[in-house]
């Protein structure tokens, strides 16, 4: 319980160290030209099974993990906390750096009023993003 309030409290302090304003959709097509792979596609017939599925499966393109959780302040103010770590595979582009793979971790805070967000990228190859079985952790940076 308590490392929990303290992920979210550090979550809390990344997200609100600058204000970042609200970007509307402009219907654009996301360019992921950078991801040239040829991974393993999803099949509906796959029979989920946890705790296993919980890991990675590096062999796929693109997987995310999410954390999310709803806090309440002491003035009674409601906030959402989402923080998502993203795993694409970039194969065609694998060296020392990458590891074959990009990590991308995002953190938001919502309250009725505003939003702020961060994003980070790293190479999987450096030891300071990716996933780990046992014990689980996802990280980055």
């Amino acid at each position: 319980m308590y490392r929990l309030m303290r992920l979210a409290i550090a979550i809390i302090a990344l997200v609100a160290c600058s204000e970042q304003p609200t970007v509307e959709p402009d219907n654009q097509v996301l360019n992921v030209s950078w991801l040239n792979s040829e991974g393993k596609k999803a099949d509906p017939a796959y029979a989920i099974q946890f705790p296993r599925d919980h890991a990675s499966h590096p062999e796929f393109d693109i997987e995310w993990w999410y954390l999310t959780s709803n806090l309440t302040d002491e003035a009674g103010n409601h906030y959402a906390l989402q923080w998502t770590l993203f795993r694409f595979k970039d194969g065609a582009n694998a060296s020392p750096w990458t590891n074959g793979h990009i990590f991308m971790g995002h953190a938001s805070l919502h309250s009725a009023e505003k939003h702020w967000f961060s994003e980070k990228f790293a190479g999987a190859g450096l030891g300071n993003a990716g996933i780990e079985e046992s014990p689980f952790r996802y990280y980055i940076d």
